[in-house]
């Protein structure tokens, strides 16, 4: 399998502070300017800083729960975690978990913190409450089959694998996953093709994840083709930008 670089599939967690806080009015304003500043910290690396950022926005709640404060919480959860507080991280999720145990995002994130500090029963306990909670969810699937293969755990991840690859394609979404599961288990033509057809039925992304293919295949003219051919539709992207000076 080959280990790709991704971005963070999804944000979530909770604080203790969400139990008992809103913001309304001109503290929303102001919680909503840390948490930007937050945002902005967590993406330069600055993840302890980032965190008392979080605090701070959720300091300004003074009523009842709302999304702002749920979103907030999301990002504080992730920054403790980028700080090296797994502990807190864990107990962050948990916390709005007592308070939702229906939000499956919450319980992808605890799995990837469990599963990184090699609670390994933990884990897939958590990725098999998100599945159960959002079921038809592909990309989860793909996304907790990755994870587990990295993790050395390839064994406890057939399941999600089988789950993809028992679908039929209807959709270049779908073509799009089964393409990246084939990737993901090194069969490269079988990637090819279905990232070929999610394209043609209109999956920008497939582009990205074809050049990726081919790059990984050694085949750099035609990785070259794909990233460029992504890039004249989305310009500024910069992890095509990236994927092109490398073969450069």
């Amino acid at each position: 399998m080959k280990k790709r670089q991704t971005a963070v599939f999804f944000l979530a967690a909770a604080s203790a502070a969400l139990l008992i806080s809103g913001c309304t009015g001109a503290s929303a304003e102001k919680a909503q300017e840390y948490k930007e500043l937050g945002i902005t910290q967590m993406e330069s690396g600055d993840y302890d800083s980032a965190v008392n950022s979080f605090q701070k926005a959720l300091d300004q709640s003074v009523g009842s729960i709302g999304a702002q404060e749920l979103d907030i919480c999301y990002y504080k959860a992730m920054a403790l975690y980028k700080s090296g507080d797994a502990e807190g991280a864990v107990d962050a999720c948990t916390t709005l978990i007592d308070y939702d145990n229906k939000n499956w995002e919450v319980y992808y994130l605890r799995g990837n913190i469990y599963l990184q500090e090699q609670q390994n029963e933990n884990a897939l306990a958590d990725y098999a409450e998100a599945v159960s909670l959002n079921s038809s969810d592909v990309e989860l699937c793909v996304h907790i089959y990755e994870d587990l293969v990295n993790a050395g755990l390839g064994e406890s991840g057939q399941e999600y694998y089988d789950k993809v690859m028992s679908i039929k394609p209807s959709s270049g979404e779908d073509y799009y996953f089964v393409g990246d599961m084939y990737f993901l288990t090194g069969d490269y033509e079988n990637a090819k093709t279905n990232l070929q057809t999610a394209e043609a039925e209109g999956c920008d992304k497939a582009l990205l994840l074809l050049g990726q293919v081919y790059k990984a295949e050694g085949s750099d003219e035609e990785a070259r083709s794909a990233f460029s051919s992504y890039m004249e539709k989305y310009p500024d992207d910069a992890e095509a930008l990236g994927e092109l000076g490398a073969i450069a």
